[in-house]
C-alpha cells in the first residue's frame, strides 16, 4: 500500500450499507505512531507510579549543538513519508505509549526543532506546524482528490512480520473474555428491565437515581475492559485483577438492582413454605423465546408451578458439576421483554394422594473408558440421540460423536470432535515464541487425551451427553469434557431455534505449561479449507486458507467473537460462541476453536512487565452447533446467536413471609414487545443524559453556567434497533422493514417526541424542515400583501406541511388564498414525474393521488402543468394532461440546439398533439421555457439550504441581505435586460418570467420584500422603457395569451427525447441508473395493480370475515403513495442521494409488505377443503390480474424433486421440476396454469409418497440437463459448425457449441431464420472531472466503443415437457469461480390455444449482471442479420412507439443515440421484426445495422465535487436481475402480440403460498367469482376503490367544504374507479385498431348492484360533461372543433 500510495482510501465496511456509511481511512506508514528519537521525558514506571506522583525529567533539553541533528533527522523522516501519500500534507505522529508525563520538556524541545526546520523552508520545501487530526484531515479533504474504495474486507489477522502472527490473543485469558461478555449481557438485560420499570408508577422499592448509578458503574466497567490491552488478555496480572474487580462489582450492583425491581413482582402466596423458592425469569430479547432454564436443587422431589398455579414441564437429573446436587430443567416460553414467575417447592410425600406435579427424573446410560489408541474397528456400534431436528450418532467403540442427521435436508454429515493441543515455542533465545499476543506453535496440534468416558442422560425435555477426556489413562479427574444437549421443544415458531441447535459446554484445564488447547471438529463437508468467521458479532468474513511459506498455522487463525461456519454446496455447520475465541480451518471439512492457553517464556520484556500467561484456571466455554442447508442456517444464524448471548435472566428468592404477602397482582404485568423477526432491540435504556437534545440550547447552557450540576433526565429513552441480516443474505429476512415504535415503547408512558440521534436526521425530517419554512413564510407573505402570487406544484411536499405542520389559522389562510387565485396549484400530482423512464400507469396514479387530495381539500382541479425539470419531454405527458382537463402545458428541458432554433423562429409556443390516434381531440397548448430555464439567477435572496440535512433548529437562516437603494438600480437593469432578450422569442406581448429555483423560498419574507422593490422601481419608469411587471400565476399568464386568439403551429406525436444540455452532455445515463430501484418500483406498481382489483372484487361481496375494509384500503393507500413518490424526476431516474434512495426503498418495501398482508387476508378463506394431515404440503393460490384468460408457467421453489401438484378438484396438473439456478440445494417447480380474467386457481403441492406406481399419484416430470464446458471468447476457432436446437411450437433457437452463444432463431409463422447472437459488453466511463465531461447519474459519457466484458462462457440446457431453459454463465476472467453475467433463456411448450399463443410466441430471458467493476456501464448487445439501417423503435412510457433513426452527431455520438425503453423496443427489416419487451426501464440503442443493445447496469465514481458533496456518486455494486422477453416474426404477427405480451410480462399472475395447516384444511373452500373477459384490444387499466371522501356532485362538494371544513369524512367504499385502455394505435392493425364497444355489466359483474355509471376525467375529479377545455386556434385547416371527447377511442386511457 505504501509503494502504491494507497495508505489512504474510502472504506465501505458494510456490504449492506455500502457507500451510505463509508469513511475515509488513513493507515499510518511503516514508522507507526511512535516518533522514535523525539520524546524527551523518559520512561515511566508502569503500572506503579513514582512515590511522589511525578515522573522525573530523564532527558536533557535539546542543545544548540544538537538542534541541527534533530532537524535533519526530522526532515529526512518527513521527506521519506511524503512519497507514500498523495497530498502535500504529511501526518507525523509525535509521542508514543506512556509519554508526555513531562509535557513541558517535550514542547520546549519540539518548539526549537520546528523553528529550525521552518527557518529553511525556502530551501527544502517543508513547513511544520502543530496540528490536530481535524486540521490534518480538513487539509486533505480540501484537495478533493478521488480516492480508491475498499470493500467490507477487514485487515485480520495482523502479522508484524512473517514469524509474528498476532493471533494468540484471540484466546488469551479466556476467563476474562467470558466474564466481560457475561457482564455485557447482564447490562443489556438490566437496561431494558430498569427502563420499563422506572417509567411506570409506582415503583415502591426502587430509587431511580440509585438504579441509574448501578447501571452506570457496570457501563463503565464493560467499557473499560474493551481496551485493546484488556479483553485481549495482553495486560499485566495486576491490571487483570482490576478488570475482574470492576466487572464483578458492577455485576453485583445490577443484580441488586434487578432484585429491587422484582421485589414486589412475586405472586401472592399463603402460608409458610420452608425450602421453597420463587424464580422470576426475564427475557431481555424483543421476541418470544422458548428455551430451557436450568436451576440447581438439593433433591429430586420438587414441584414447579407457574404464576397461575399450573404445573410446568420439568426434568431433573444429577448435576454434572456437584455430585450431591441436581440439575432442574424447566421448559419456559417468555414473550419479549417480559417475565415468567415460577414457584419451586419440595414435594410432599405421598404424591399420589396430593396429586402434585413431579418433574421427570432422567434415565442414565454409562459407557466405560475407551482408549484413543485402541486400534479397533470404529463406527460399528452407533447410539442415536435425537430431537425433532437432529439425530446425533455416538460411536460406542470410541465414545466420540460419529455423525449428525439433519431432518430438513435429510442429510447425514460425519462429525467428530476431539481435544488437541499445540505445543508452544517458549525459548526466546531460539527464535519467535508464543506469548499473550503471538501464536507460535512448535508443529501441528497433537491429541491431548488418552481415554474418554461417556454418559447419556435422557428425559422428555433434554437429552444430555457427557464426555470426559483424560490426559492419561489412570487420571482420576478429566482434563477436558464436552456436555452436549439436545432439547425436545414445542412445535412452534419460537421453538424452532430451540430445536435447531446442539448446545455444548466444555471443561478445559488446568493445562500443562506451554500448551494451547483447541477443540477440533472434523466433518466430511467438502469445504476446501474455507472458513467464515464474524467481525465483532456484526457481519461475516470469508477466510480462505492461505498457503504462507512461514508460520502457516498461526496466520490462518482468525477471531470468532460470536460465530463461525464451514460449508459445502449442501450443508453448513455453524458454531455460535458465548465469548471470543480463535478459530481456524486447518484441513478440508475441519474447524478448530482455540479455547484456552497457558504459557511461560524467558522473554525479559514479558517478565519485567508481568506479561506471562501462566493461566492455570479451568474454563467453561459454551458453543452451540447448527447444521443444515444454508437456506435454513442463514435464517437461524443471527437469532440463535442472540439467543445464546442474551439468555433469560433467572432471579431466585426464598418464600418468606414478606414475599408471600406481597402486593403483586395482574395489574403489574407489562405488555410484551415483539419486533419483526429480522430486527433486534440493540438497546433500550435510560442513559441519564444531563444535556438538552437541542444542540444550540446545550451550547448556550454551557456558556451560561459551566459549573452547574445538571440532573439526569430520566424521561429520555435511548432506543437502538439493528437489522440482523445483510443484503441478499436471505430473500425475505434481508428486506427492509418498518417498525412501529409505539409497540416498542408501549408501557413507557406518554411518548412526547421521537428524535433520531447521532446517525444524522432522516430524509423525511429534512423535507419536513424545508417545507415548513417554505409554506409558513409564503402563506404569511401572501396574506400580508394582496398583489403577491405563488404557485405550488408537488402535493407530496405540500401535504407534509398541511398534514403535519399547518395550524388551523394557516389552513384558513390557504383556503382564502386559493379561493382568490393568489395561491395556485399547478400540475397537482404527488410529484413532478419523470417523463423518460416512468410508465404511464404510474404517471396517472401519481396525478390521481395528488388531484384527489386537492379536490377533496379545496374543491379545485389543476388546469395547468409545470413539468419543467424532467430530463426530456415525452409525447405521452401532453396526452395524459389533456385527458386530465389541463388547458396548457409548460416544459423546459429539451435539446439545447432545438431550443435555440425554436427561440430564433418564435416557436417556443405551439399546440402539441401527443397521440397519433387521438390527434386533435386531446391536443394541448404547450409553452417551452427559454434558454434561461425556470431559475431566476441573481433574483433569489434566501441563500442555499443545507440539503438533505436540515439545520439544527429546523429553520434556514437568512443568508442574503435585503436590497439596498445603492444596489437597487443594478437589479432593475438586469431585470429589464432579461425581459427585452426574452421578448424577442415570443409572439404575444406577455412574457412569463419564472421567479425562484430548486429549494428556494424558505425565506419568502426576504424574497418578496426584495422583489417588491424591484417591481416597483421597474413600473415607476414604464413610460420610458415600455415594460410593466406584476406578480402572476400560470393561470393568469395563459389567460392573457389565450385572449389574443393567435393561430399556433402544431407539433405531432414526436417527443423531445433524448435531452442534451450541450453537445458533450447527453442526459441518457439515467435511463439505467440504479437499475435495482427501477425494478423494485415496477414490481411495486404491478403488485398494487393486482391488489386493487383483488380488493375491489372481494370487499364488495359479503361477508368477508377476515378483512376490515378500512384497514385494507389503508394498505393500498400506503403503496399508492410510495409508488407515486418514486415517479419523481429525481427518484426513479436514479439521480438522488443515497439516503433518499434508502427512503424510497423503505417506503416501497413497507407498502408492498402491507399489500401482501392484505392479499393473504383475502385468500384466508379461499384455500380448498382438504382432509387428513399432510405435513410439508402447501397451497398455492394464483391470481390473474388481467381481464382476459392467461395461460402461462408459474415457478415455485421446493426443497425436493418428488412432489405432486393437484388443482382444487384433486386433478393432477402438468408440472416440471429442475434444479434451481440460484439455490443449488433447491428445485424450481414449473406449473402450467390457465386462469380466466380477474380469477383464481388453487393448487395443492405435496411431497410425493413412495412408491408412485402403487398410489397412482400424478408424477411431476424431472427435467434433464446437458452441460457444455467453458468456451473462450478469444478461441479464434471456427464457429457455427455444431448447432444445438432448442424448440417449442413457435421457435427453434440454435445454440453454437463452439462458442456457447446463441447462433440463430427459426420462426415457424414466417418460416424465416434470423441470425441472432447475444453478448455482454461494457462501456468504460469517463470519470475524471478535471479532464472534461464525465459519466454520472444523469449523463452517459463513454470513453469509446463498448468492449467485451467476459472471457469465457459456460452453457447448460435443462429440458422438460413444459419448459426448456438455456443457462449461459459469462466469466469476466477465464479462471473466475463466479460469473459476472448470465443469461437464462426459457422456451415454454404451451397448449395450442388462443390464450396459449402468447406463451409460445416469446423467448423469456432473465439476466444476472454484476457486481460490475468501477466506472463500467454494462449492456446486452443483440446482433442480427436484419437490414435495419440502424433505425430503432422504442416506446414512450409504455404508451406508444417512437421511431428513432440513428443520428450522425459530431460529438458524443454514442450517448446521443440512446433512448429510454420503458416497456418495449424493436428493430425490423422488410421481412422480420425483433421485439424486446422489458419488465423495467432501461436505456436502448442501435449502434450498428441489425443491432439493438440494452443498458442493464451502471457503476460509476468520479471526482466531481458537486456530486461528492451531494452524495450523488453511483458506486452501485449490486447484482441486478433484469428480465426481457424476445418476440421474433413478421410485423403482421408481432404488432398484434406486442401490447398483450407486454402486459403479460408486466402483470404476471400473483402467487400466494400458505402451509397446509388445520385451519386451511377445514376452511369453507374458495368462493368462485365470475371471470372478466374484455375484447382483445382493450385493457383493464385499473379497477379500484379509490376511497374518495367527496361527493361526485361538484356543487354538493363545494357546499360541504364551505359548511364544515374540519369534518373528517369517511371513505366511500361503494364508488369504484374503472379505467379502460384501447391497446392499439390507429392503423396499427386492420382489426385490432378498430373502436370497440364494452359491456360494462360484464366488467362490473360480481361487484353487486350498479346504481350509476359516471364518466370522469382521467384523474377522476371532473365530470366529463362539464369539463370544457380551452380551444386554441391552429394553422391546421382540418382542425377538430370540439372540447368534449368520445369514448372509447383507440389508444386512449379513459
Amino acid at each position: 500500500m505504501q509503494d502504491n500510495r494507497q495508505l489512504q482510501f474510502v472504506w465501505r465496511g458494510s456490504r449492506s450499507l455500502s457507500a451510505q456509511q463509508e469513511i475515509f481511512t488513513h493507515v499510518l506508514d511503516q514508522f507507526g505512531y511512535c516518533s522514535e528519537g523525539f520524546y524527551w521525558d523518559g520512561e515511566p514506571v508502569f503500572p506503579g507510579p513514582p512515590t511522589d506522583g511525578l515522573y522525573p525529567s530523564m532527558e536533557m533539553p535539546v542543545t544548540e549543538n544538537s538542534i541541527p541533528n534533530f532537524a535533519s533527522l526530522l526532515l529526512g523522516n518527513v521527506l521519506a513519508r511524503a512519497t507514500l501519500f498523495r497530498t502535500p500534507h504529511v501526518l507525523w505522529p509525535w509521542g508514543c505509549d506512556r509519554q508526555f508525563f513531562n509535557a513541558s520538556l517535550q514542547f520546549t524541545n519540539m518548539d526549537r526543532v520546528m523553528e529550525e526546520v521552518n527557518k529553511f523552508t525556502y530551501q527544502h520545501g517543508v513547513s511544520m506546524e502543530y496540528a490536530t487530526l481535524g486540521s490534518y484531515f480538513r487539509a486533505v479533504h480540501a484537495h478533493q482528490l478521488s480516492w480508491p474504495v475498499r470493500d467490507q474486507r477487514d485487515f485480520l489477522p495482523y502479522s508484524s512480520e512473517i514469524f509474528h502472527a498476532w493471533t494468540g490473543f484471540y484466546a488469551s485469558r479466556s476467563g476474562l473474555k467470558a466474564l466481560a461478555r457475561r457482564a455485557s449481557a447482564l447490562l443489556y438485560a438490566g437496561e431494558s428491565m430498569f427502563t420499563r420499570h422506572v417509567l411506570l408508577a409506582p415503583h415502591l422499592h426502587l430509587d431511580p437515581a440509585w438504579g441509574l448509578q448501578q447501571l452506570q458503574q457496570l457501563r463503565w466497567a464493560v467499557s473499560e475492559v474493551q481496551h485493546h490491552d484488556a479483553i485481549t488478555g495482553t495486560h499485566a496480572l495486576k491490571v487483570d485483577d482490576m478488570f475482574v474487580e470492576h466487572l464483578s462489582t458492577g455485576m453485583q450492583g445490577v443484580h441488586t438492582l434487578m432484585a429491587s425491581i422484582i421485589q414486589d413482582r412475586s405472586p401472592a402466596h399463603s402460608g409458610p413454605e420452608p425450602g421453597g423458592r420463587f424464580a422470576v425469569v426475564y427475557n431481555p430479547l424483543a421476541w418470544t423465546v422458548t428455551t430451557i432454564i436450568t436451576l440447581t436443587v438439593d433433591f429430586p422431589n420438587v414441584s414447579i408451578t407457574d404464576e397461575s398455579g399450573r404445573p410446568v414441564p420439568a426434568q431433573v437429573q444429577h448435576s454434572k458439576e456437584m455430585p450431591s446436587a441436581y440439575d432442574l430443567h424447566v421448559l419456559t416460553t417468555i414473550p419479549g421483554l417480559s417475565y415468567r414467575h415460577y414457584s419451586i417447592r419440595p414435594s410432599r410425600s405421598s404424591q399420589e394422594d396430593t396429586g402434585e406435579p413431579e418433574p421427570f427424573v432422567a434415565s442414565t446410560q454409562h459407557f466405560g473408558h475407551r482408549l484413543r489408541t485402541h486400534g479397533g474397528q470404529v463406527g460399528s456400534h452407533l447410539v442415536p440421540v435425537e430431537n425433532d431436528c437432529y439425530t446425533v450418532f455416538l460411536d460406542t467403540d470410541t465414545n466420540l460423536m460419529h455423525s449428525i442427521w439433519e431432518r430438513q435436508s435429510n442429510r447425514t454429515v460425519q462429525v467428530t470432535q476431539s481435544f488437541m493441543e499445540y505445543h508452544a515455542k517458549s525459548n526466546f533465545d531460539q527464535g519467535p515464541i508464543s506469548d499473550n499476543y503471538v501464536f507460535r506453535p512448535d508443529g501441528r496440534a497433537e491429541p491431548a487425551w488418552e481415554t474418554v468416558r461417556m454418559e447419556i442422560m435422557a428425559g422428555p425435555l433434554v437429552t444430555e451427553i457427557r464426555q470426559d477426556f483424560y490426559r492419561e489413562v489412570n487420571d482420576s479427574e478429566p482434563m477436558f469434557a464436552i456436555y452436549s444437549r439436545l432439547v425436545h421443544g414445542p412445535q412452534s415458531s419460537d421453538g424452532e431455534l430451540l430445536c435447531h441447535r446442539i448446545e455444548q459446554e466444555y471443561r478445559v484445564g488446568p493445562l500443562e505449561l506451554n500448551r494451547e488447547a483447541i477443540l477440533r471438529t472434523s466433518t466430511d463437508l467438502n469445504t476446501g479449507r474455507v472458513l467464515y468467521s464474524d467481525n465483532n458479532g456484526y457481519q461475516m468474513q470469508r477466510r480462505p486458507y492461505r498457503q504462507d511459506t512461514w508460520n502457516t498455522i498461526a496466520r490462518n487463525y482468525y477471531p470468532m467473537v460470536q460465530s463461525a461456519f464451514i460449508q459445502d454446496r449442501r450443508s453448513r455447520l455453524v458454531l455460535l460462541s458465548e465469548q471470543a475465541h480463535g478459530v481456524s480451518s486447518q484441513g478440508n471439512g475441519q474447524v478448530e476453536v482455540m479455547l484456552h492457553r497457558r504459557l511461560w517464556n524467558d522473554d525479559k520484556l514479558a517478565l519485567d512487565n508481568d506479561l506471562t500467561l501462566n493461566d492455570s484456571s479451568v474454563v467453561h466455554p459454551v458453543l452451540w452447533l447448527l447444521l443444515g442447508p444454508w437456506t435454513l442456517t442463514s435464517g437461524l444464524h443471527q437469532r440463535s446467536g442472540l439467543a445464546l448471548q442474551h439468555r433469560p435472566i433467572v432471579m431466585l428468592r426464598e418464600m418468606n413471609e414478606t414475599a408471600h404477602r406481597g402486593s403483586w397482582n395482574g395489574s403489574w404485568k407489562q405488555k410484551a414487545v415483539t419486533l419483526p423477526s429480522s430486527v433486534h432491540l440493540q438497546i433500550l435504556s435510560i442513559p441519564g443524559w444531563k444535556y438538552s437534545s437541542n444542540h444550540t440550547e446545550h451550547l448556550q447552557t454551557l456558556r451560561k453556567d459551566r459549573n452547574r450540576e445538571a440532573k439526569a433526565d430520566l424521561r429520555r429513552v435511548l432506543l437502538r434497533l439493528q437489522h440482523l441480516y445483510e443484503v441478499d443474505q436471505d430473500p425475505v429476512l434481508s428486506q427492509p422493514v418498518t417498525v412501529n415504535l409505539q409497540s416498542v415503547l408501549r408501557g413507557l408512558g406518554s411518548v412526547v417526541s421521537v428524535e433520531e440521534r447521532s446517525l444524522t436526521g432522516t430524509w423525511n425530517e429534512s423535507m419536513q424542515a424545508y417545507v415548513t419554512n417554505v409554506y409558513n413564510t409564503v402563506v404569511e407573505e401572501l396574506t400580508l400583501e394582496k398583489k403577491r402570487r405563488f404557485i405550488a406544484v408537488e402535493q407530496e411536499y405540500f401535504r407534509l406541511w398541511w398534514d403535519g405542520v399547518a395550524s388551523d389559522e394557516q389552513k384558513g389562510q390557504v383556503r382564502q388564498l386559493v379561493a382568490e387565485g393568489r395561491l395556485e396549484f399547478v400540475l397537482g400530482g404527488q410529484v413532478m414525474h419523470d417523463e423518460a423512464v416512468t410508465h404511464f400507469d404510474d404517471q396517472i396514479l401519481q396525478l390521481t393521488e395528488g388531484h384527489g387530495f386537492l379536490y377533496e381539500t379545496f374543491g379545485i382541479r389543476p388546469q395547468f402543468s409545470w413539468q419543467v425539470d424532467p430530463f426530456g419531454a415525452s409525447a405521452t405527458t401532453p396526452t395524459l394532461f389533456a385527458l386530465a382537463g389541463f388547458n396548457a402545458h409548460v416544459i423546459s428541458r429539451i435539446n439545447y440546439n432545438l431550443k435555440e432554433a425554436m427561440q430564433d423562429n418564435q416557436q417556443l409556443q405551439f399546440v402539441w398533439r401527443g397521440s397519433r390516434s387521438l390527434s386533435e381531440q386531446q391536443e394541448i397548448f404547450t409553452h417551452v421555457l427559454d434558454q434561461f430555464g425556470y431559475c431566476s439567477d441573481g433574483f433569489y435572496w434566501d441563500g442555499e439550504p443545507t440539503f438533505p440535512y436540515p439545520p439544527e433548529n429546523g429553520w434556514y437562516p437568512s443568508m442574503q441581505f435585503p436590497i439596498t437603494w445603492e444596489r437597487l438600480q443594478s437589479f432593475v437593469e438586469a431585470m429589464l435586460y432579461s425581459v427585452w432578450v426574452r421578448a424577442a422569442w415570443f409572439r404575444t406581448p406577455h412574457l412569463l418570467w419564472p421567479w425562484g429555483c430548486d429549494r428556494q423560498f424558505f425565506n419568502a419574507s426576504l424574497q418578496f420584500t426584495n422583489m417588491d422593490l424591484v417591481v416597483e422601481e421597474v413600473n415607476k419608469f414604464t413610460y420610458q422603457h415600455g415594460v410593466s411587471m406584476e406578480y402572476a400565476t400560470l393561470g393568469s399568464y395563459f389567460r392573457a395569451v389565450h385572449a389574443h386568439q393567435l393561430s399556433w403551429p402544431v407539433r405531432d406525436q414526436r417527443d423531445f427525447l433524448p435531452y442534451s444540455s450541450d453537445m458533450h452532455h447527453a442526459w441518457t445515463g439515467f435511463y439505467a441508473s440504479r437499475s435495482g430501484l427501477k425494478a423494485l418500483a415496477r414490481r411495486a406498481s404491478t403488485l398494487l395493480y393486482a391488489g386493487e382489483s383483488m380488493f375491489t372484487r372481494h370487499v364488495l361481496l359479503a361477508p368477508h370475515p377476515y378483512l376490515d375494509p378500512a384497514w385494507g384500503l389503508q394498505q393500498l393507500q400506503h403503496l399508492r403513495w410510495a409508488v407515486s413518490e418514486v415517479q419523481h424526476h429525481d427518484a426513479i431516474t436514479g439521480t438522488h442521494a443515497l439516503k433518499v434512495g434508502d427512503m424510497f426503498v423503505e417506503h416501497l418495501s413497507t407498502g408492498m409488505q402491507g399489500v401482501h398482508t392484505l392479499m393473504a387476508s383475502i385468500i384466508q378463506d379461499r384455500s380448498p377443503a382438504h382432509s387428513g394431515p399432510d405435513p410439508g404440503g402447501r397451497f398455492a393460490v394464483v391470481y390473474n390480474p388481467l381481464a382476459w384468460t392467461v395461460t402461462t408457467i408459474i415457478t415455485l421453489t421446493v426443497d425436493l424433486p418428488s412432489v405432486r401438484v393437484t388443482d382444487e378438484s384433486g386433478r393432477p396438473v402438468p408440472a416440471q421440476v429442475q434444479r434451481s439456478k440460484e439455490v443449488p440445494s433447491a428445485y424450481d417447480l414449473h406449473v402450467l396454469t390457465t386462469i380466466p380474467g380477474l380469477s383464481y386457481q388453487h393448487y395443492s403441492i405435496q411431497p410425493s409418497r413412495r412408491p408412485q406406481e402403487d398410489t397412482l399419484e400424478p408424477v411431476t416430470s424431472l427435467a434433464s440437463s446437458r452441460q457444455f464446458g467453458r468456451r473462450l471468447r478469444r478461441s479464434g476457432g471456427q464457429t457455427g459448425r455444431s448447432l444445438v436446437p432448442v424448440e417449442n411450437d413457435c421457435y427453434t433457437v440454435f445454440l453454437d457449441k463452439d462458442t456457447n452463444l446463441m447462433h440463430s432463431i427459426w420462426e415457424r409463422w414466417s418460416n424465416q431464420t434470423v441470425q441472432v447472437t447475444q453478448t455482454f459488453m461494457e462501456y468504460h466511463a469517463k470519470s475524471d472531472f478535471d479532464q472534461g465531461p464525465i459519466s454520472d447519474n444523469y449523463v452517459f459519457r463513454p470513453s469509446g466503443k463498448a468492449k467485451p466484458a467476459w472471457e469465457a462462457v459456460r452453457m447448460e440446457i435443462v429440458a422438460g415437457p413444459l419448459v426448456t431453459e438455456v443457462r449461459q454463465d459469462f466469466y469476466r476472467e477465464v479462471d473466475d469461480r463466479e460469473p459476472t453475467f448470465a443469461i437464462y433463456s426459457r422456451l415454454a411448450h404451451g397448449p395450442p390455444s388462443s390464450d396459449g399463443e402468447l406463451l409460445c410466441h416469446r423467448i423469456e430471458q432473465e439476466y444476472r449482471v454484476g457486481p460490475l467493476e468501477l466506472n463500467r456501464e454494462a449492456i446486452l448487445r443483440t446482433s442480427t442479420d436484419l437490414n435495419t439501417g440502424r433505425v430503432l423503435y422504442s416506446d414512450n412510457n409504455g404508451y406508444q412507439m417512437q421511431r428513432r433513426p440513428y443520428r450522425n452527431y459530431t460529438n458524443n455520438i454514442i450517448a446521443q443515440n440512446y433512448y429510454p425503453m420503458v416497456q418495449s423496443a424493436f428493430i425490423q427489416d422488410r421481412r422480420s421484426r425483433l421485439m424486446l419487451l422489458s419488465e423495467q426501464a432501461h436505456g436502448v440503442s442501435s449502434q450498428g445495422n441489425g443491432q439493438v443493445e440494452v443498458m442493464l447496469h451502471r457503476r460509476l465514481w468520479n471526482n466531481d465535487k458537486w456530486a461528492l458533496d451531494n452524495d450523488l456518486t453511483l458506486n452501485d455494486s449490486s447484482v441486478v436481475h433484469p428480465v426481457l422477453w424476445l418476440l421474433l416474426g413478421p410485423w403482421t404477427l408481432t404488432s398484434g402480440l406486442r401490447q398483450r405480451s407486454g402486459l403479460a410480462l408486466q402483470h404476471r399472475p400473483v402467487v400466494m403460498l400458505r402451509e397446509m395447516n388445520e385451519t386451511a384444511r377445514h376452511g369453507s373452500g374458495p368462493r368462485k367469482q365470475e371471470a372478466v373477459t374484455l375484447p382483445p384490444s382493450v385493457h383493464l387499466q385499473i379497477l379500484s376503490i379509490p376511497g374518495w371522501k367527496y361527493s361526485s356532485s361538484h356543487k354538493e362538494h363545494l357546499w360541504t367544504l364551505r359548511k364544515d371544513r374540519n369534518r373528517e369524512a369517511k371513505a366511500d367504499l361503494r364508488r369504484v374507479l374503472l379505467r379502460l385502455q384501447h391497446l392499439y394505435e390507429v392503423d396499427q392493425d386492420p382489426v385490432l385498431s378498430q373502436p370497440v364497444t364494452v359491456n360494462l355489466q360484464s366488467v362490473l359483474r360480481g361487484l353487486g348492484s350498479v346504481v350509476s355509471v359516471e364518466e370522469r376525467s382521467l384523474t377522476g375529479t371532473w365530470d366529463v360533461r362539464k369539463m370544457h377545455r380551452w380551444t386554441w386556434s391552429t394553422r391546421d385547416l382540418h382542425r377538430y372543433r370540439g372540447s368534449a371527447w368520445s369514448w372509447p377511442c383507440p389508444g386512449s386511457p379513459t
